[in-house]
């Protein structure tokens, strides 16, 4: 997939709002204004501060307050939205975030799984992992109790401890559900891809470096082959079959984009 430079999400999202901005004979938001924002990645900024919260299953009113800091702190006065503008950039962003993402729907997905789940009794759920581990998620609802010490001679001071109980908290599994599954994906490729690799090597999270030598070349091929494969893991699937859930293409995800996973192999840029 030949490009001069790494073609991420943000940069993406953004400019499909721009597209939708000029379809009309009239611009909600000036078409000079956008310009100046993609050219000064302005427009890149504040769709990653959106998106970070969008993927964690903030709502669009967390979205737009995100977007607010930004664009009051970040931008120039010159170049800022009018009050229109803004109530344009609200009705413009989730239509053009959500025809270029699929993680609204994988967010619904998850969340909706996690609710069964828990009507069924359960106490944790398994999250499976192309490694072949298991991250096991239980998040219990805590009782708080005030507990008498001592604070500078005073024997009335509190503190709060808090005790876990039996019950699972639907609220933090519903929240933390898509994150956690990604991650231990992106874990995955990490611990796949530096199997037996004998060179040295540091990672952070989800990225890593090494020599800038054949060794690189060498890890680059490694982490785009695991990469293939992590994606090619059934995670819905497998997810229900490890929770026990019945299996159907009535609670399958709809499938966003048309990317064919062996032209990784192919692209300069594999993250970004």
């Amino acid at each position: 997939m030949p490009s001069t430079e790494p073609q991420d999400l943000y940069r993406v999202c953004w400019m499909s709002l721009v597209e939708d901005n000029s379809k009309g004979t009239i611009t909600p938001i000036r078409t000079q204004l956008l310009a100046y924002w993609s050219r000064n990645k302005l427009g890149r900024k504040a769709a990653k501060k959106i998106i970070m919260v969008a993927q964690y299953g903030a709502g669009e009113q967390r979205m737009m307050e995100e977007f607010w800091e930004f664009h009051d702190s970040e931008v120039p006065k010159r170049y800022r939205l009018n009050r229109d503008e803004m109530k344009a950039f609200r009705k413009l962003w989730m239509p053009a975030m959500n025809k270029v993402c699929s993680f609204k729907f994988i967010l619904d997905w998850f969340q909706q799984r996690a609710q069964e789940i828990h009507n069924s009794g359960k106490k944790k759920i398994l999250v499976p992992t192309p490694s072949g581990s298991t991250q096991i998620m239980k998040y219990p609802i805590y009782d708080r109790k005030r507990i008498k010490t001592f604070h500078y001679g005073s024997l009335n001071y509190k503190i709060s401890d808090y005790i876990p109980t039996k019950e699972a908290d639907l609220k933090d599994w519903r929240r933390a559900i898509t994150a956690n599954t990604i991650h231990s994906i992106d874990a995955s490729v990490m611990v796949k891809a530096f199997r037996n690799f004998n060179h040295n090597f540091s990672t952070i999270h989800d990225a890593a470096h090494t020599y800038a030598s054949k060794v690189m070349d060498e890890m680059t091929d490694r982490l785009k082959e695991v990469f293939i494969e992590a994606c090619s893991f059934s995670i819905w699937d497998e997810f229900r079959k490890a929770n026990e859930l019945n299996i159907d293409n009535k609670n399958t995800p709809p499938i966003v984009g048309n990317l064919d996973l062996k032209d990784v192999k192919h692209s300069d840029y594999i993250f970004s």
